[in-house]
């Protein structure tokens, strides 16, 4: 998805799957205010969400994934003023945000895989390295959403909110980590047996 000019002032981008892009949403030169962009997936593009020359800019509940070293997975440049960067959840990605704009405000942001979360300092508040594990479109399962023991699940990522584009969906296996399935979650399939080993709870 790009969009240049005016035209891409204040444009709404959300509930997009996007696939092997070099550039998965760009937007350039608005007149004014940039893009919202939300609840989308993108998976293997060299710049995730890439945004330049705007006014401002929103990029929340985003899912960047299953990309390689060399990728990025937010792009702001210096000449994007004020705006926010929240909650999106950036996997196997070669540097999770790019961030050359001081006045983006940035919460909650979580990067799981090799590679850099950042390349500007951010604090563990704003972008945290944690361990997400996903359905993998498994019996029929949705693209990216989480398993119950993903660190990344609002049960599990200490904030206790959704991170990313999809919340979670299945469990199987032996869990990986102590595991709350937050109250209100959707329903979880269990795909398999699954496990609660030695020194390990789950919390439903």
């Amino acid at each position: 998805i790009y969009l240049d000019g005016t035209s891409a002032g204040s444009a709404l981008i959300t509930g997009n799957m996007i696939k092997g892009a070099v550039y998965g949403i760009r937007v350039s030169n608005p007149s004014t205010n940039g893009p919202i962009v939300t609840y989308n997936v993108i998976d293997g593009s060299t710049y995730g969400i890439y945004i330049d020359d705007c006014g401002s800019t929103t990029i929340r509940y985003n899912t960047l994934y299953n990309s390689s070293s060399g990728t990025v997975g937010i792009r702001l440049d210096s000449s994007v003023g004020s705006g926010y960067v929240e909650r999106n959840l950036l996997h196997n990605v070669g540097t999770g945000i790019v961030c050359n704009s001081a006045s983006v405000t940035y919460t909650h942001n979580i990067y799981s895989g090799g590679g850099s979360s950042n390349s500007c300092s951010l604090s563990g508040t704003q972008i945290a390295t944690k361990a997400a594990l996903f359905c993998e479109g498994r019996d029929g399962m949705q693209v990216a959403t989480q398993r119950i023991d993903s660190e990344a699940a609002p049960g599990n990522n200490g904030w206790n909110e959704l991170v990313g584009a999809k919340d979670v969906e299945c469990g199987w296996g032996s869990l990986a980590r102590t595991t709350v399935v937050k109250a209100n979650s959707p329903a979880v399939t269990v795909l398999a047996d699954l496990t609660v080993g030695s020194g390990k709870t789950l919390t439903l």
